[in-house]
């Protein structure tokens, strides 16, 4: 541990799983003190012991139950300073003309909604102890577009847009807010390699450094060095932590599936 996060109270929403677990785990490593929402209490349990971590269940798409957790999260420590908002779900792929509302419904409150209670949430907190660090988990195939995920997309970059608008007006107030866009090796991507091995045999090339990101390590440690001093200096920025997967233009051709 370099310590770089000593004493700092580090809030992560959707912790359950990475990238968000990653950030949470790099976080303890240097340092934070951490209060972890999700709404899978068996995750967050199975890693509150070893992160020394608070730990609040709610399902970041419902908003009672998100701020809820988020005022029990800050009475713990009496404040945050770093909020990483990770609660995104997987994109559900279909064509533009077979979406429905409910499907821009869910990709907007997972991906947008949870992201922006989270953040008014904070702010005022941030505000009074003199600033804090925002970062929000965002997604190239958003900013590069790709076929079939347009509901995810246009959530995703709905995110930055609001991400760049506060760190123009909360700057004042000490509040950096800043854009993570991450390719991870998770859970998720190996469950996907194992049902598309081919998809993931025709992306690899095309990440720069030839290999998707450790979730503690790149990921993590990309993290830390937003939140810490190092990025003191750093916002309203989308910063890519993806080996230079973004450098690739529109890189993502998923099989269309018909279920979730």
């Amino acid at each position: 541990m370099s310590g770089l996060l000593e004493n700092k109270v580090a809030l992560v929403v959707g912790a359950g799983r990475h990238p968000g677990l990653g950030i949470a785990q790099r976080f303890a490593r240097e340092g934070a003190k951490l209060l972890l929402i999700d709404r899978d209490e068996r995750a967050l349990k199975a890693h509150a012991g070893t992160l020394g971590a608070s730990v609040f269940v709610a399902a970041p798409g419902d908003k009672r139950a998100l701020l809820g957790a988020i005022a029990e999260a800050i009475a713990v420590h009496g404040r945050v300073d770093i909020l990483v908002n990770a609660a995104a779900e997987a994109p559900r792929w279909q064509r533009l003309e077979a979406m429905d509302d409910a499907d821009y419904d869910a990709a907007f409150a997972q991906g947008f909604s949870a992201a922006r209670w989270a953040m008014l949430a904070v702010q005022p907190s941030m505000r009074e102890q003199g600033g804090g660090r925002i970062l929000n988990l965002g997604s190239v195939y958003g900013e590069n577009v790709a076929e079939y995920i347009g509901a995810y997309a246009a959530a995703a970059e709905a995110l930055r847009a609001l991400t760049r608008t506060a760190a123009q007006e909360w700057g004042a107030d000490g509040i950096l807010v800043n854009v993570l866009m991450a390719s991870v090796d998770d859970e998720r991507f190996r469950d996907y390699a194992q049902r598309h091995a081919e998809h993931v045999e025709r992306s690899l090339p095309l990440v720069a450094l030839q290999r998707f990101g450790d979730p503690v390590e790149d990921i993590g440690g990309a993290a830390v060095m937003l939140a810490g001093e190092d990025g003191r200096y750093i916002t309203g920025s989308t910063i890519h932590a993806d080996g230079g997967y973004h450098m690739a233009g529109p890189v993502y051709v998923p099989i269309l599936e018909t279920t979730p």
